[in-house]
């Protein structure tokens, strides 16, 4: 059976449709850009399908967005999401979202379905959303340091880590360079240092 809008299979049931269901959109056409941290390319892109827990997004560039990505729904916010599945040119991701964001996504999916302007999403400099995995980064003098990642943009990251480099220190996560730009009670911030790259802005 096909899989439904956050991943898993959808199975033929009496019982009453989960919140995600219920507050699914399908076949939309919806503006949308993916970024993907590894590889720091930023993708264009169309979400067909959209609900609290996750999206099917449409897609080109499909076999480049890995298995991690944050995506921009314009007018929906951004998500930060984990791909799991891909056929073609067809992504379904499934997002890291709290309970209230989930709240705010369904009233905002209502809201299209009523042709009611959609609730304002609150501006930041850099909005985030929760990614938790433990990785590594790369310091200068070649020590490898264990984080998790507590939230990211398309400009920068948050991580949970004992070691703090000096501000201004230059890390590499994964393939992507960043600068220390703040220290925090258990962690450090880091902006991504853009690249001059053909990969950069692809589709823009």
């Amino acid at each position: 059976m096909p899989d439904s809008v956050d991943g898993t299979a959808s199975k033929k049931s009496s019982t009453a449709p989960s919140p995600g269901e219920r507050h699914a959109l399908e076949g939309v056409a919806l503006p949308a850009k993916a970024f993907v941290p590894v590889t720091e390319t930023e993708i264009d892109c169309v979400v067909t399908a959209l609900s609290p827990a996750g999206a099917t997004i449409s897609t080109p560039a499909a076999a480049a967005l890995g298995s991690e990505i944050v995506l921009y729904v314009e007018g929906f916010d951004r998500f930060s999401a984990a791909i799991v599945s891909t056929a073609q040119d067809v992504v379904r991701v499934k997002f890291h979202c709290s309970p209230n964001k989930q709240a705010r996504t369904a009233e905002k999916i209502a809201c299209y379905r009523s042709g009611q302007p959609l609730p304002p999403t609150n501006v930041r400099v850099a909005q985030r959303g929760p990614l938790h995995s433990v990785r590594t980064f790369k310091r200068k003098n070649g020590e490898i340091v264990d984080f998790e990642v507590i939230d990211i943009s398309l400009s920068g990251t948050s991580l949970r880590t004992k070691c703090r480099p000096a501000i201004g220190e230059i890390i590499t996560i994964g393939t992507v360079d960043g600068r220390v730009s703040r220290h925090f009670d258990d962690g450090i911030a880091v902006e991504f240092a853009r690249r001059s790259s053909p990969t950069l802005n692809i589709l823009r």
